[in-house]
């Protein structure tokens, strides 16, 4: 589980058919094989990291129901890791599991700051009027 609340950005180092590396951000010092860590507000396990870089196994339809497909080398990414049960929990609780990706269409005007984004119509049935909706 996830706050929403992004910790750290990292630059994609590399990325292949079914693994994606990312910089390893020094305040992610607790990290472990198998924690779960949003990247970009998917929920990845780590599967290996060093002092650099954190490493995860990515599966096909991870990469195209998600932005994570249209990532290269260089890109940044969102990443924040799990919640622990023991602290304050600051944001909203979000999974990090990926439906598919919406388009945003309208970013308000001067005075208003709505933001308008356009969803897949088969994800409609999906939405809770006021349950929280993660975007990245």
């Amino acid at each position: 589980m996830f706050s929403g609340i992004v910790e750290a950005t990292a630059n994609v180092l590399n990325r292949t058919e079914n693994q994606l590396t990312l910089e390893r951000p020094k305040s992610f010092n607790d990290t472990v094989i198998g924690a779960s860590i949003a990247v970009s507000g998917v929920c990845l396990s780590v599967a290996e990291f060093d002092d650099e870089s954190l490493k995860f196994d990515v599966v096909s339809e991870t990469w195209e129901r998600s932005t994570l497909g249209s990532l290269q080398k260089g890109d940044t990414v969102n990443l924040e890791r799990s919640v622990q049960a023991d602290s304050r929990l600051d944001g909203h609780v979000v999974q990090g599991h990926v439906e598919g990706v919406g388009e945003v269409r309208e970013l308000g005007n001067s005075g208003n700051r709505e933001l308008v984004i356009t969803v897949p119509k088969d994800l409609n049935k999906f939405f809770v009027q006021k349950g929280s909706k993660a975007i990245d």
